[in-house]
């Protein structure tokens, strides 16, 4: 994490960030570090959630299977990642790849969702009818 993080904290760099927010005002240079640590924060969490739901399932079979998460996961944390990569000014191509693999990881969830019924597991939403 950057000094912009602990920083923001007395105001300097928060108040940046909620004027360009909230009033639609271009990211100023110190709310870009301070919202690059915001990502940065939500992708670590959402990596901790994932490890968690994935322990979960396996040790109670309960919840979503790995095939089913991970996709989800992977496609949303590719996006972040690659916001993370433009707030601090990281090369094109590595916000590229990032965005690829974005793609693929949500293609592939799609595609799994929309299997036919007969081959995904008999759940709402995930590909299977809704019993009635």
């Amino acid at each position: 994490m950057s000094e912009a993080l602990g920083s923001a904290w007395r105001g300097e760099h928060f108040a940046a960030l909620w004027q360009s927010l909230v009033e639609g005002r271009p990211l100023t240079a110190g709310a870009a570090p301070l919202l690059a640590d915001l990502v940065a924060l939500a992708a670590l969490a959402m990596l901790l959630e994932t490890m968690v739901l994935l322990r979960w399932h396996r040790r109670t079979g309960r919840g979503l299977p790995a095939r089913t998460l991970l996709p989800t996961m992977l496609a949303g944390g590719g996006l972040m990642l690659a916001l993370h990569a433009a707030l601090v000014g990281a090369p094109a191509g590595w916000l590229l790849l990032l965005l690829a693999a974005a793609a693929v990881a949500h293609g592939v969830d799609l595609w799994r969702r929309w299997l036919p019924a007969a081959t995904t597991p008999a759940r709402p939403g995930f590909g299977a009818p809704r019993p009635r």
